[in-house]
């Protein structure tokens, strides 16, 4: 049976731009759900397709959504139109007691690494609002991009944010500067033309100024979910060396980076550089495509059966009832050891 007509492109590699032979990832035999969201851009494929290049090691879908299809499938809010706003959060301490519990970890890690605070933060991809209004209450100055009309609306009238827009972020975006913070949460995994949000981000932000990227990981990983990630929904599945060419290449140095993300998204990578303005040789950043293909399709499935007794789903009603008690940090330091030992075995 003939394949219908898709709206994918086969690329280059969206990093170095090698051209050349690729090295694949091995399918999972879990069915790529994500991709029953975008109608008739994949056609009648049922799963999205992950390659290695062949020349710096970077994991990415390929082919891809074209990069006209992804904006205006975003453009028109149909990526979160099956999620609906919990009816609780229209009472904002509510709400930001949740904000509180799931960023506060992540923005400190940042926060504790920075020569400043209370600066002028841009949250790219911003969804309910969160990172941005807390920050604004400790004094910040809060502005983003969310292009989903429900998350955007919410963030604007029940968060009562300003200085938001309601578009998709690229390099032509030039209503706002001297941007001290920028922060992307489970962001750039969805850009389709990373060389064009990179960027829009050097033109708006200062050299000294600080960029947070937090995203999903397939390296060091704890569970399975770290290659359900690889479906439709996503482009590009970064470790910090990958992040560290993307950043290499605009002007941006490594800080920090931490894969102890865990506790609320499991296979997070946490990721801080700061701005120089000066580019540095991407080619340091490279890895050796035979090595990620070996880390992914058999290091990685095996990390995830090690660590099945700490991060497997089981452990989420755990976790919940952790939470409830308070011990989060207790809990979180306790599994972190005890993984730590079972890779030892």
């Amino acid at each position: 049976m003939p394949e219908s007509k898709s709206q994918l492109d086969f690329v280059a590699c969206p990093l170095c731009y090698y051209q050349g032979a690729m090295r694949s990832v091995k399918r999972l035999t879990d069915p790529d759900e994500e991709i029953l969201k975008y109608g008739d851009i994949y056609g009648s494929r049922t799963t999205s397709d992950w390659k290695i290049c062949g020349r710096c090691g970077f994991i990415h879908q390929n082919p891809r959504p074209s990069i006209q299809a992804l904006n205006t499938f975003y453009a028109n809010s149909d990526y979160h139109q099956q999620i609906s706003i919990p009816q609780q959060w229209q009472d904002l301490q509510k709400y930001m007691k949740f904000a509180e519990w799931y960023y506060r970890e992540k923005i400190d890690f940042a926060l504790d690494r920075m020569e400043f605070t209370q600066d002028k933060v841009f949250d790219l991809g911003f969804g309910h609002g969160g990172i941005l209004k807390m920050l604004e209450l400790e004094g910040w100055q809060p502005a983003g991009v969310e292009p989903d009309e429900n998350l955007f609306s919410f963030a604007k009238e029940t968060l009562g944010l300003s200085g938001i827009y309601k578009t998709i972020f690229d390099e032509s975006f030039n209503d706002e500067s001297n941007i001290g913070l920028v922060v992307s949460n489970h962001t750039m995994e969805h850009v389709a033309d990373l060389d064009s949000v990179m960027k829009g981000i050097s033109k708006m932000i200062r050299p000294g100024a600080y960029m947070l990227t937090v995203i999903p990981t397939y390296y060091r990983n704890r569970s399975s979910l770290s290659r359900r990630w690889m479906n439709a929904s996503h482009y590009s599945m970064f470790n910090h060396r990958s992040l560290g060419q993307l950043s290499a290449k605009f002007g941006f140095e490594e800080v920090a980076y931490s894969y102890r993300g865990w506790w609320k998204e499991i296979d997070d990578l946490w990721y801080l550089a700061r701005y120089t303005g000066e580019s540095i040789a991407a080619e340091q950043f490279y890895e050796v495509p035979e090595e990620v293909e070996y880390y992914v399709n058999v290091r990685n499935p095996i990390n995830s059966v090690l660590h099945w007794p700490v991060h497997g789903p089981h452990m989420n009603i755990v976790k919940r009832r952790i939470r409830k008690i308070g011990l989060d940090r207790a809990w979180k330091t306790t599994c972190d050891y005890l993984s730590q030992r079972l890779k030892k075995r």
